[in-house]
């Protein structure tokens, strides 16, 4: 009798304090707040890839001893300063000023127009965070540069277009789109009316020429023979409506935003999987592909917040979501490439997915 009910009430108790452990530990997690999951992913990323003794973002986790490439690097100083933008959280400006001076050690000119692009545009957003001119001055130094890669010798039936490299093999969306980007941009703070012809010249001959007018899709590039290749990478459109969006800003012209969504509908319809950005799985989407929805995912939160589209913040939540339940490795807060599958054994980690992962959950925060 009273063993046998002391049994009882004992497993009940036991029982009852499951029950309570697993609501408590149900409501920690899903109170997670868009900014704690940005936070977490972002706290992740800095002490797994900044190196305090370079002052500059290492290639892997586990660290292989090399510092990462100039264009996922500039990606990686995109990444930190619109951390500290949204998340309104100063406590890792030093990161920039680090990284600036460590840059300017390994100087900012590269062979490949586009790559010059990317840090261009993350040296306009670190001085929109910081208001320190040094920023600005050198995004217009690179956008110099950026200026010569137009020609309008080759190639194929319409010749235009900026070159994508200084040895001319091809012409690139990320060299198109990427350049007008920082020209709309630098337009925007300069007003230097030759900085917007020379984008308005830019984005309507990529965009003309360049872009299907059924269906949205952006090709990939263009090579010196005038063959078109039509590569589905998320950023090629991601790309084509940054552009659009910022010439809109700088113009208030609505014909920007109409060529937008006609990108972002093949985007949101064409890769995806499940409603999830999609540029392939972690095998089969390797070197620059790994960075690549980072920024798509950007530069279509840019355009939701100026036109709501539901289809798009459908595609954004969704992302952000699977990135955080899915893609997450839960023990070390390390991402996987592939934001639809799980990163069960991150062996090896590199800092372009991590960085576009964490870019993405930053975003993630404007739009909830």
């Amino acid at each position: 009798g009273i063993n046998a009910e002391y049994g009882e009430r004992r497993m009940n108790s036991n029982a009852l304090r499951i029950i309570l452990l697993f609501i408590f530990f149900f409501v920690i997690v899903e109170s997670q707040t868009p900014t704690d999951k940005a936070k977490a992913a972002y706290k992740s990323y800095i002490s797994k890839f900044w190196s305090n003794s370079s002052r500059y973002l290492e290639d892997t986790y586990p660290n292989n001893g090399k510092l990462t490439q100039y264009w996922v690097a500039a990606e990686g100083f995109q990444t930190c300063v619109d951390y500290q933008i949204f998340l309104k959280d100063t406590s890792y400006q030093f990161v920039l000023s680090d990284f600036y001076q460590s840059q300017q050690k390994f100087g900012w000119y590269r062979n490949w127009y586009d790559d010059e692009a990317w840090m261009a545009n993350a040296l306009i957003s670190a001085y929109e965070a910081t208001l320190q001119t040094e920023y600005l001055n050198t995004a217009q130094m690179l956008f110099k540069d950026i200026q010569g890669a137009w020609d309008t010798t080759c190639c194929g039936d319409v010749k235009g277009g900026n070159w994508w490299d200084k040895s001319h093999s091809q012409k690139a969306t990320a060299s198109n789109a990427g350049g007008v980007i920082v020209g709309a941009r630098i337009y925007q703070h300069t007003k230097d009316q030759s900085v917007l012809s020379w984008s308005e010249k830019v984005y309507w001959f990529w965009s003309d020429q360049m872009v299907n007018n059924q269906t949205g899709q952006v090709c990939d590039h263009e090579d010196n023979h005038g063959s078109k290749v039509w590569w589905k990478f998320t950023y090629n459109e991601g790309l084509m409506i940054g552009a659009a969006v910022e010439m809109f800003k700088a113009t208030n012209d609505p014909r920007y935003l109409d060529r937008a969504k006609l990108n972002a509908h093949f985007m949101v319809t064409n890769e995806v999987v499940n409603k999830v950005l999609f540029d392939g799985s972690d095998s089969s989407c390797s070197g620059d592909c790994t960075e690549f929805k980072g920024p798509a995912f950007r530069y279509l939160t840019e355009l939701y917040l100026l036109v709501r589209d539901s289809s798009y913040l459908e595609v954004l939540q969704t992302s952000a979501n699977s990135i955080w339940n899915v893609a997450r490795n839960s023990g070390s807060d390390l991402f996987g490439v592939d934001w639809t599958a799980p990163y069960t054994n991150p062996s090896v980690t590199y800092q372009s997915q991590q960085n576009a992962a964490t870019m993405a959950l930053i975003h993630n925060v404007r739009i909830n």
